[in-house]
């Protein structure tokens, strides 16, 4: 069930079967904003991922069944580029430092998401939260042969994904997402090569306990 809206959106449009326009987000729920009838969806939305036109946020409710417990969506964003992983911190002349690739994906993206969040009245989070990402990096020439697939393939090779995880965590720290990272008791995360002719991007999900 989607309670709430899609907000500055480009993410694939269709339109519902009362002929109101709406997009599909990437956990595979097709919505208009309205109140329609039936609503599909698909699990292989997640492969597929977000639009490449994609330039807005998500910001909508998603309510499932964990078994047990119920969480609920509550944002949904992309960081464009190339993934990077989080450096370890690096002994210097003046002292510690971090590296500079991580320094400058840092500070490209840092911005951008506060701002998001900020427009989005829902900053700082409260309460226990969950996180899944997608890390999608450029496909290698050797993966681009006639006989490859064209869907996304498991990227085995580094950098880690718990590096990945952590410079995703420390942005949204940065920018305001939540109080504080302890809140953080799930982590998800995957990491391909993209699809063909798709842009290499990070997507990333966060989720709360319903009351």
């Amino acid at each position: 069930m989607v309670k709430g809206k899609l907000e500055n959106s480009k993410v694939n449009p269709y339109t519902c079967s009362s002929g109101n326009r709406g997009f599909q987000n990437n956990i595979g729920e097709m919505d208009c904003g309205e109140e329609c009838s039936p609503r599909t969806s698909s699990l292989e939305i997640l492969r597929a991922g977000l639009s490449n036109n994609y330039r807005g946020v998500i910001h909508f409710s998603y309510l499932y069944d964990t078994g047990k417990k119920m969480w609920e969506v509550i944002f949904q964003d992309i960081l464009s580029g190339e993934p990077v992983a989080m450096g370890r911190p690096r002994a210097g002349k003046y002292g510690m430092y971090t590296p500079s690739r991580s320094k400058k994906y840092l500070e490209d993206h840092l911005e951008p998401t506060r701002e998001k969040y900020s427009k989005s009245n829902l900053a700082p989070l409260e309460g226990p939260l969950k996180v899944h990402i997608v890390f999608i990096f450029t496909r290698p020439q050797r993966l681009l042969r006639k006989k490859d697939p064209d869907s996304r393939i498991w990227k085995e090779t580094k950098p880690d994904i718990d590096n990945l995880c952590k410079m995703v965590l420390d942005l949204l720290t940065k920018a305001g997402a939540w109080g504080d990272d302890k809140q953080i008791v799930s982590v998800e995360a995957e990491k391909y090569y993209c699809s063909k002719g798709e842009a290499p991007q990070t997507t990333y999900t966060i989720y709360t306990r319903t009351k």
